[in-house]
Parts: C-alpha cells; sequence; structure tokens
C-alpha cells in the first residue's frame, strides 16, 4: 500500500473515532433513562459507537480485518437510520418516511464509496486463493 493509501486509511480511522467520540457523548449526556425506546435508542448508540472505535483501530492499523470492520459499521449506521423512515412508509406515513430516509441516503452517498475504495485496498484474507480461471 502507498503512503497516500495509509493517510487515507488514517483519515478514515479519524472519522471513525471521532463518530465513536461523538455516539459516546450522546449516550453518557442523555443519562439514565425510563422509558422502554429511550433505553433502546441508547443501547443502540452504544453498539455503534464501540463498533465505530473497533472500526477506528483497524484502519489506523492497517489490520486485515479493517475493510469488514468498516462494512458493519456503515451498514449499521445506515440501517439504524433506515429503519425507521422504513417503518413509517410501511404505517402509510410517507412525508415521515421520505423525510427519514434522506439521512440515510445521504449517509450512505458519502460512505459506500469510501467503503468500495477500502476494499480495493484490502489485502485478500489468508488461506484463501482464488482459483484460477479454467484453460480452453
Amino acid at each position: 500500500m502507498t503512503t497516500q493509501g495509509h493517510a487515507e486509511q488514517r483519515g478514515m480511522a479519524l472519522c471513525a473515532a471521532l463518530y465513536g467520540a461523538g455516539l459516546t457523548a450522546v449516550v453518557l449526556v442523555s443519562g439514565p433513562r425510563d422509558e422502554l425506546a429511550e433505553i433502546v435508542l441508547q443501547v443502540i448508540a452504544a453498539a455503534l459507537a464501540a463498533l465505530a472505535f473497533v472500526a477506528a483501530e483497524a484502519l489506523w492499523g492497517m489490520r486485515p480485518w479493517a475493510y469488514p470492520a468498516a462494512r458493519a459499521l456503515a451498514v449499521g449506521t445506515v440501517g439504524v437510520l433506515a429503519l425507521p423512515a422504513l417503518a413509517a412508509l410501511a404505517m402509510g406515513r410517507v412525508a415521515a418516511g421520505l423525510g427519514g430516509l434522506l439521512p440515510a441516503l445521504c449517509v450512505a452517498f458519502v460512505v459506500f464509496p469510501m467503503l468500495k475504495y477500502l476494499r480495493r485496498q484490502s489485502p485478500p484474507p489468508r488461506g484463501r486463493t482464488p482459483a484460477p480461471w479454467p484453460r480452453p
């Protein structure tokens, strides 16, 4: 991997760490909650924060599992944003559903090209070699 590739992965790691720090701050500032929905939101934010820190470490250290960690973080984030919007659409609340899908699409528009780049830069998994093409 080139020096530019190292810098790009470190930039992605910094973004993931800042995202994790933001989610951690949300969980810590919000304090204990009584309602089930608020507790569920805190658990989801804490899980995404932990996943963000794992992805940040993997990207910073250029680990072989950096791509799967970043992919899990991206899919989890887009899923957390998109699932309530899809539920609103299913209940017939079109305006709320489309308004909720907009942030998910914006995040996906930014994050998934980065994942595609990271996948191209990642080394193939150990122990798996691609099958040779059959000769005619």
